[in-house]
């Protein structure tokens, strides 16, 4: 955090974070897992002028260090994604380094004998069975959402999933899409079970949410509405500004 320091003492600093940092990193470069330091963070988060973390579990963390501490949840802008045809389609959008995600979901996959739509960068075989790739490009990725019509969004429950801000939910709840997801961290903030989607612990919840969802039309069309309704209500990037706007008038 030496860089940090040096300005933190001349200059308010705001310190923006949404991801849980200060865990230890797992996979990736040797050199940086090796320089990683948590005691880095802890600094500069005693020394910053204010904290703006993505969730609580990030802000719980942030007010052991740091008294000004205000939560700016992920936010989007819903005019940017629009509605398309009621699909029975079973997607997920994501990255190559959260892929492994979808892993235990195969046995539901299998049962109800359908293959996912996969957004995403990476290899897919590394899955180990069969999905409907999409390599993910900004350029294509509003008209990918578009197509599927259920969106998933499963996590293991462990520290470093509980500080993630549940961006891909908001995505498809702006597309007006019925969401299943992993009741961990800020996902079950996020959907009410039965309101706008379906929270899920185990496969065989996960199996009923979406067969549920994939026979029923009128279901999904009730539970996306919802979820665009919560998108437009709490997570706008209109709410965010507002938030960061109040955050930086304080410190200067």
């Amino acid at each position: 955090p030496g860089f940090e320091r040096k300005i933190a003492a001349r200059k308010p600093v705001v310190f923006d974070f949404d991801d849980a940092i200060w865990l230890p990193r797992i996979g990736g470069s040797r050199v940086l897992r090796a320089l990683h330091r948590e005691s880095a963070v802890q600094d500069i988060l005693r020394r910053a002028t204010a904290v703006i973390a993505g969730n609580n579990f990030l802000a719980d963390y942030a007010t052991r260090f740091n008294r000004k501490v205000t939560v700016v949840p992920s936010s989007i802008d819903p005019a940017a994604y629009r509605p398309a045809a009621n699909s029975n389609v079973v997607g997920w959008i994501g990255s190559r380094t959260t892929l492994p995600y979808l892993k235990p979901l195969r046995p539901v996959f299998e049962t109800l004998s359908i293959k996912p739509r996969v957004i995403a960068s990476g290899d897919p075989t590394r899955l180990g069975f069969e999905v409907e790739f999409r390599p993910w490009r900004l350029e294509t990725e509003m008209e990918e959402l578009s197509q599927i019509g259920i969106g998933i969004a499963p996590l293991p429950d462990t520290p470093w999933e509980r500080g993630k801000c549940g961006v891909k939910i908001l995505q498809y709840m702006a597309c007006g899409k019925p969401v299943v997801a992993s009741p961990v961290g800020v996902n079950a903030h996020i959907v009410g079970d039965g309101v706008n989607g379906f929270l899920a612990k185990n496969n065989e919840e996960w199996t009923t949410a979406l067969r549920a969802l994939i026979a029923d039309s009128n279901q999904r069309q009730r539970l996306g509405a919802a979820g665009r309704a919560t998108v437009e209500q709490d997570f706008t990037v209109q709410h965010a500004a507002a938030a960061v706007n109040s955050v930086l008038r304080s410190v200067v």
